[in-house]
């Protein structure tokens, strides 16, 4: 993916989603929401699913689910995968 690409994308995010909806839509009814913002934000394409889990501060059996539903709201989208696993990117970063 190219950099047009990511910035087309990010574009579109916040058109789409705005940084509060995003928000709300990330921490809905967490109990570290700060934790999945930061989370969100480290699906940047470079972080396997233990990483980001690793910043949350969950096992990745707790995360795989979230980060589906999070696909599937389109706030986050399957980056190439690689024989070290599955990368996501989010639309755009969140301020913490």
């Amino acid at each position: 993916m190219t950099k047009t690409d990511e910035l087309i994308i990010g574009l579109l995010g916040r058109i789409a989603f705005p940084g509060d909806e995003l928000r709300s839509t990330i921490t809905r009814g967490k109990k570290n929401p700060r934790a999945y913002v930061h989370g969100y934000n480290a699906c940047n394409g470079k972080n396997t699913v233990n990483q980001i889990a690793k910043v949350v501060g969950v096992t990745p059996g707790t995360l795989v689910p979230i980060l589906q539903q999070w696909e599937k709201r389109g706030i986050i989208y399957e980056a190439e995968a690689e024989e070290r696993g599955k990368f996501y990117r989010c639309l755009y970063p969140l301020e913490v």
